[in-house]
């Protein structure tokens, strides 16, 4: 094993680790709101949680897209190309994630026109969601990195 894998299996187990925090970040909030006595609050959680797993979902070609490209440069050796497509997907994930945040209102409006919650829902879970929205560019970050890791 060269000096570079070692050091990039080195990073792996954290990364992995923040793999994790994704799905985890809507199973915690669930948890706390489900505390609270009004519905309302556990039904705006869901809706948000709904309309970042299907952004996240469209969003979900950096992991993939730089896993294959990057597997094929690291098996080509050449590990200049290999750090570039990390830079390239991280880029990326920055524009993307960028953005996500300049256009959350027109999102979420279309999104919960789609989605159509209740009266009493529908405010908290656009607040719920303009919250969330600021961890978007750190998901897709993580998109990328992971889909890096995966094809070294």
């Amino acid at each position: 094993m060269t000096d570079w894998n070692r050091k990039t299996w080195q990073l792996a187990p954290p990364i992995m680790l923040a793999n994790v925090s994704l799905p985890l970040l809507g199973a915690v909030d669930t948890a706390v709101v489900g505390h609270l006595p009004d519905p309302r609050h556990i039904g705006a959680v869901a809706v948000s949680s709904l309309v970042f797993s299907l952004v996240y979902a469209g969003l979900n070609f950096l992991r993939m897209g730089t896993t294959g490209l990057t597997a094929q440069s690291q098996g080509a050796g050449t590990p200049g190309e290999t750090r570039a497509w990390l830079a390239r997907a991280g880029i990326l994930s920055v524009v993307l994630g960028i953005v996500l945040i300049v256009f959350q209102l027109p999102i979420s409006w279309l999104a919960f026109s789609i989605i159509a919650p209740s009266d009493q829902v529908q405010p908290l879970a656009a607040e719920y969601f303009s919250i969330r929205i600021w961890g978007a560019l750190a998901a897709l970050l993580n998109f990328a990195v992971l889909g890096w890791f995966f094809g070294l």
